[in-house]
């Protein structure tokens, strides 16, 4: 298991992001938080299958389930109080259109300065 470099705000992310697992890296003077989501194998597209040969000399194939954890980045911050903001901001992100977040995020034509 990795370790995770603040389990307290770890768990704090956990409830902001509602992921099964999080945990935080701290490389050089930034903090990383990595979530990750419970899945299996038999759930993803591309199932992994094992070839074999039967006891007639049949090539077979079978299905090779097993549990995982997904993981990814999504929040970055040089403190904690960073990291809980940028998390925030990753949950909002997470709830909007593509509409929304264009709107949001471009100005227009007559408002922007260049």
């Amino acid at each position: 298991m990795v370790e995770d470099y603040n389990a307290k705000l770890s768990a704090k992310c956990r409830e902001i992001v509602e992921c099964d697992t999080t945990r935080i890296r701290k490389t050089g003077d930034k903090l990383f938080l990595i979530i990750g989501f419970n899945r299996s194998t038999k759930d993803d597209d591309g199932q992994w299958v094992e070839h074999y040969v039967d006891e007639n000399g049949d090539m077979c194939q079978r299905l090779r389930d097993w549990d995982y954890v997904a993981e990814k980045v999504v929040a970055s911050g040089k403190t904690e109080d960073e990291l809980i903001v940028s998390a925030e901001y990753y949950k909002r992100l997470c709830s909007m259109t593509i509409w929304e977040f264009l709107k949001e995020n471009t100005c227009q034509v007559n408002t922007c300065s260049y």
